[in-house]
């Protein structure tokens, strides 16, 4: 349903561009829901234009796109993106910021 660009035998999260706290905020939510071992592999889109270019060029083509965006955006509004959510509940700023933010 989310084929990794290179691989579309994966499924493929287009995680933020290396050296931004999200990217590491991403790696960290991969290990913890194990999406490698479920057939997942991390996008890395290179830049800010590139992440912006995956979901524009999903959308143009019609294909699905998975993968961590900041909002409110205009990005966000011309691709409609939905959030998802996690499936369990926000277990408080001290577990996000002491295990999924951190090196």
């Amino acid at each position: 349903m989310f084929p990794h660009p290179e691989d579309p035998s994966k499924g493929g999260f287009h995680t933020c561009p290396s050296g931004w706290g999200c990217q590491l905020a991403n790696a960290n939510l991969f290990r913890a829901f194990e999406m490698e071992k479920k057939g997942w592999r991390l996008v890395d889109p290179g830049s800010a234009a590139g992440l912006d270019a995956s979901i524009a060029k999903a959308s143009d083509r019609g294909q699905n796109w998975f993968g961590y965006y900041w909002s409110p955006t205009s990005v966000v509004g011309k691709y409609s993106l939905t959030m998802l959510d996690f499936g369990v509940p926000f277990a408080g700023k001290e577990n996000w910021d002491g295990c999924v933010a951190i090196a």
